[in-house]
């Protein structure tokens, strides 16, 4: 896929390059959770930028141990203070 300035992507292009299938996209849309999208009469587009800055903002990090004993400790406290 040539992605230059300004270069709108089809739906089936856009699914190709996520590994999903065009009703993935679409049902994202309906919900309202998956990249920018263009509807220019019934066509729908993509624009690459938009798409990855979508895919940017999607990343997640693992936490560390530490971060996983806190959240630990933390489910533990608030347990004990509901009983």
């Amino acid at each position: 896929m040539r992605e230059t300035p300004g270069t709108l992507f089809t739906e089936a292009e856009i699914a190709a390059r996520l590994r999903v299938v065009p009703r993935t996209l679409k049902m994202w849309r309906q919900l309202r959770v998956g990249p920018p999208f263009l509807k220019l009469g019934r066509m729908v587009r993509y624009s690459a930028a938009d798409v990855n800055d979508w895919l940017a903002t999607t990343v997640r990090l693992p936490i560390t141990e530490q971060q996983a004993r806190e959240r630990k400790r933390f489910v533990k406290a608030q347990e004990k203070a509901s009983s």
